[in-house]
């Protein structure tokens, strides 16, 4: 373990399970040349945030891709915690658990990174630790503008297309700003999390990401457009 440039222990956890069903495999498809696992490692190391980088899986081939590229895989993820039905809070409490006591260490501050998040750079992480650190806030993520409307949704019912909102709902909504997260970076005080089983808490703190590096991939297209970008941006 690697001593971080802050005097907070800061674990940074990488979940990458095998079953994938949109997209099989993804966190070892070749993305520029690379497993797509390498983004988010690479990142973490670059970043000098961390006194630790873990990657929490369940797959043999991905702790040794994720071992080539220098994280740390203290122990297997159990199969029960690595299913579609499986909930990320309780995988994470269970590293967490598992963590501490095989380490005899305490976790101020956790950091999720993802793989599908390729895009994700060191500032992010950076910036979002520094909220919590600096800001107080007790938990800080990556986000994006949206620029579709959510007003103007509507749903299928009864094989028709039907309007969701009212129009006076519309009118108001039309007045907010709609964000949502990236997926990138999730950044939570470990004992806020612990108690509260939220990484996004009441008290959250954002960072803006722009559009030219919003990527979430979960589809063959969504890999495609990131390869793209990548590539644009020298990445």
């Amino acid at each position: 373990m690697k001593k971080n440039i802050s005097k907070k222990f800061v674990l940074c956890i990488i979940p990458a399970r095998a079953g994938s069903k949109r997209l099989p495999n993804k966190n070892i498809m070749l993305l520029n040349g690379k497993p797509l696992i390498a983004y988010p490692i690479e990142v973490a190391l670059k970043s000098k945030c961390f006194d630790d980088v873990i990657v929490s899986t369940d797959s043999e081939k991905i702790a040794n891709l994720a071992k080539d590229y220098g994280a740390n895989i203290p122990f297997m993820r159990p199969k029960k915690l690595a299913t579609d039905k499986s909930p990320v809070v309780d995988t994470i409490v269970w590293t967490i658990n598992k963590y501490e006591k095989k380490y005899n260490t305490k976790i101020d501050i956790l950091v999720i990174l993802q793989a599908t998040t390729p895009t994700t750079i060191i500032d992010d992480i950076k910036n979002c630790i520094e909220l919590i650190i600096k800001k107080k806030y007790d938990s800080a993520i990556t986000v994006f503008k949206v620029n579709d409307r959510p007003e103007w949704c509507g749903i299928i019912r009864n094989k028709k297309y039907q309007k969701y909102f009212t129009e006076k709902q519309v009118k108001q909504m039309a007045k907010i700003d709609w964000y949502m997260p990236t997926g990138g970076v999730y950044a939570v005080k470990k004992n806020v999390f612990m108690k509260k089983k939220m990484i996004i808490t009441n008290n959250c703190g954002y960072i803006i990401i722009p559009p030219e590096r919003n990527t979430d991939i979960d589809t063959i297209l969504d890999f495609k457009f990131a390869e793209y970008l990548l590539k644009a941006t020298n990445g």
